[in-house]
């Protein structure tokens, strides 16, 4: 045989039999980084953004910009121990897979994968509102939104987490806007932080993932100028009527009808608030003729609220609403009724209303002057009363001066009493009118707030300050008509002593037997 034919890819000489073969070198040894980026959270990065670099092994090219499936392969020139590893990437989470790291020979093939996670973000809408001027408005009479790829809106609240975003909510631009009555106040422009640093102000936001935004806007009522409007005492009237006024048979279900109206009828009154210390929530349920939100002096707005009650119940209403104008004075009135519980007569509790209206709504220059109160009583409910009294903390005499038509003492359901009565008034004074009459042992009370103004010496008007509250745990809450979906709470007040309860028994047992 021919030598020649033993020559697998080797030499065979000529003078000897040695077969000598090539010796085969290892494939290369390669780092594979493969870039997944997730955005889930409204994160817009791609794998490109993110840097990779290569440390421990010599590569031609040891930091380059990431690579999606299937990555990129990097040839090394040396082996050993390795890693693979990138910078941080501000809102976005890293995980390194298990070929990130370790020993490399010659020939392997190691895969390292890099996942980037979008961060959720976050963002807080908070309203400030400043009252320095005698301004009334709180917090949830204004909604705050932010308008975006997940929009959020809501009303403010107290404290500084009015609207906040939740678990779905993504980064990107936002457009901050709000919304409601702000008459008589200044709004600011909406300031942001992000992650508590430094504060940038406008009308939109962007975000990015995995940040925590904050953004605020204040709302500051305005100081009446020299040259506005004359300064005039807003009056409110408030009527309750319970449907029925007594349950014979024990407890059931009554419905309290309340008719609200502008008394003063010089300025619209804003932010009426209807509330009851018995019954909540009290709801509006007509009247708005031309759906502005602001009892007009030909308007009466309709309310009711629904109880059940288990026991003889005096409960007290009040209505609040403040002036039309940059001061925003305040009116209150109440109204009382009381429902008998058991007692299978049936025994009806009298009702009665009273309104005053002094003879001056505007105010006074300094030092005051004279002022007649007119009260205007009625007998809202089914039955006749007596011994019918109208006095006043601030003025005596008051007199009666008409309304018993037939003369014989009795106050009819058909008749209205008027009464007047006159004072100087030195001074910016709040006084309070209380009538009374009696019927089947009980004693009906109402009462009616009023002020005259006067100014200061200074040229600066006066506020209105509200009755005082003597009623403890009063009142329940009631929703203004432009913000049902809020509960608005009032400071307000019912001057009924813990021995009145606005129309108490005088005759025990007449409710007993």
């Amino acid at each position: 045989m021919d030598g020649r034919a033993l020559a697998f890819g080797g030499t065979v000489g000529a003078n000897f039999d040695t077969i000598t073969v090539p010796t085969c070198s290892a494939g290369s040894s390669i780092i594979r980084v493969i870039k997944n980026v997730i955005n889930n959270n409204g994160g817009l990065a791609t794998a490109d953004d993110f840097s990779t670099t290569i440390s421990g092994v010599t590569t031609a090219v040891p930091t380059a910009a990431g690579a999606a499936f299937p990555g990129v392969d990097n040839v090394l020139t040396s082996t050993g121990a390795y890693s693979v590893d990138e910078g941080a990437h501000v809102g976005y989470a890293k995980t390194l897979s298990a070929g990130c790291s370790g020993t490399i020979v010659a020939g392997q093939i190691k895969t390292c994968t890099i996942t980037n996670d979008d961060q959720l973000a976050s963002l807080t809408l908070n309203k400030i509102v400043i009252n320095n001027n005698n301004g009334h408005l709180s917090e949830s009479n204004w909604t705050l939104t932010a308008t975006g790829p997940t929009s959020i809106s809501g009303p403010g609240a107290t404290g500084s987490t009015d609207v906040v975003s939740n678990g779905s909510f993504l980064a990107g631009t936002y457009v901050l806007t709000e919304s409601g009555d702000s008459t008589g106040y200044s709004a600011s422009t909406w300031t942001c932080t992000k992650n508590g640093g430094s504060a940038v102000t406008g009308a939109s936001v962007t975000i990015a993932p995995g940040e925590a935004t904050v953004c605020t806007i204040t709302n500051d009522d305005i100081a009446p100028s020299g040259g506005g409007p004359t300064p005039i005492v807003p009056l409110i009237g408030i009527l309750k009527v319970p449907t029925p006024l007594a349950l014979p048979n024990g407890s059931g279900s009554v419905t309290y009808n309340y008719t609200v109206w502008n008394v003063g009828k010089q300025r619209a009154l804003v932010s009426v608030t209807v509330v009851d210390d018995k019954c909540g929530p009290v709801a509006y349920v007509s009247g708005d003729t031309n759906k502005n939100f602001k009892i007009e002096a030909d308007e009466i707005w309709k309310y009711s609220c629904t109880a059940t009650l288990t026991k003889t119940t005096t409960n007290t209403a009040v209505a609040t609403g403040y002036s039309d104008d940059p001061y925003h004075q305040i009116a209150v009135a109440t109204t009382i009724a009381t429902v008998v519980v058991g007692v299978p007569a049936p025994l009806v509790a009298p009702l009665i209303n009273v309104v005053k209206v002094p003879s001056r709504l505007t105010a006074f220059p300094f030092g005051g002057g004279d002022v007649v109160y007119t009260y205007t009583v009625t007998n809202p409910g089914v039955v006749a009363m007596h011994n019918i009294t109208v006095t006043d903390d601030k003025c005596s005499p008051v007199t009666r001066v008409s309304g018993d038509t037939n003369g014989d003492g009795v106050f009819d359901t058909n008749e209205t009493w008027t009464y007047t009565c006159q004072v100087n008034v030195p001074v910016t004074t709040k006084n309070i009118a209380t009538a009374k009459g009696e019927a089947n042992g009980f004693t009906a009370v109402g009462y009616a707030f009023a002020d005259v103004l006067v100014m200061y010496e200074s040229g600066q008007v006066p506020v209105i300050q509200l009755p005082v509250q003597v009623a403890p745990g009063f009142p329940k809450t009631g929703v203004p008509i432009q913000n049902n979906n809020v509960a608005v709470i009032i400071s307000v007040i019912v001057l009924v002593a813990t021995s009145l309860f606005g129309v108490y028994r005088l005759r025990k047992v007449a409710v007993n037997k």
